[in-house]
């Protein structure tokens, strides 16, 4: 893949789900820039949000389905994990740290909890946890609830709007821009999940070098963060 003169083209079955995982990975090993803490924000703008990641039906929030959790699937979690994994094992070619990374799914712990205890019943829409058939198994209670419970339970007005929706259009007519912040301010302005051991090289991660330097292992910060 590391060709300039090559033109790759990555689809699966709808190009959402899938897709999104595999061009964002690829593109944090074969892009310095992506590996920075603006550069990765930049990619999960463009390849999650603007090319439509349903983040209101992976969530369990989607607009006009109350009931359609058999479509919830935390693929954007997933995503987060394979992060903390390379940037494990590969800890000096990364501007930002695990820290980082559990921010980025805090916002969007926090949007979701937000969106369908404050916004949807306004809208006249129901979440499973609303309609006394959730038992905080969902994929909404469960990134909500069981990882950050802290969160969940302290949500304010002011909140983040960037993963609310399946799409920019819905986006844009529940006019987010003007009701809510941006969850990159925060993350940006800030000195949060910074990474001491960076080494700016303009440098592309051969997929054998991260394979070489271990194997998986089980992200305790994010999936057990009280033990």
């Amino acid at each position: 893949m590391h060709n300039p003169t090559l033109l790759l083209q990555v689809h699966c079955s709808d190009g959402w789900d899938r897709t999104a995982q595999i061009t964002s990975l690829a593109q944090l090993l074969l892009d310095p820039r992506c590996r920075t803490r603006r550069g990765f924000c930049q990619l999960v703008a463009k390849d999650w949000l603007s090319f439509g990641h349903k983040f209101g039906e992976r969530y369990g929030f989607a607009r006009n389905k109350p009931g359609n959790d058999r479509e919830t699937s935390p693929i954007f979690t997933q995503f987060l994990d394979c992060c903390w994994q390379l940037v494990r094992l590969q800890p000096s070619r990364f501007e930002f740290n695990g820290q980082f990374l559990l921010e980025v799914n805090q916002d969007l712990a926090v949007e979701i909890s937000f969106l369908a205890h404050s916004m949807l019943p306004l809208a006249g829409i129901q979440h499973a946890c609303q309609r006394g058939t959730c038992a905080y198994t969902c994929s909404l209670c469960f990134v909500g609830n069981a990882l950050f419970p802290q969160v969940h339970f302290a949500v304010t007005g002011q909140q983040h709007g960037t993963f609310l929706g399946n799409c920019e259009r819905e986006r844009e007519e529940l006019r987010l821009a003007g009701t809510t912040t941006s969850a990159w301010l925060p993350l940006l302005t800030s000195e949060i999940g910074m990474n001491p051991a960076f080494e700016p090289l303009d440098d592309v991660i051969a997929p054998d070098s991260v394979l070489s330097s271990g194997g998986a292992r089980l992200w305790v910060d994010m999936y057990r963060p009280h033990f």
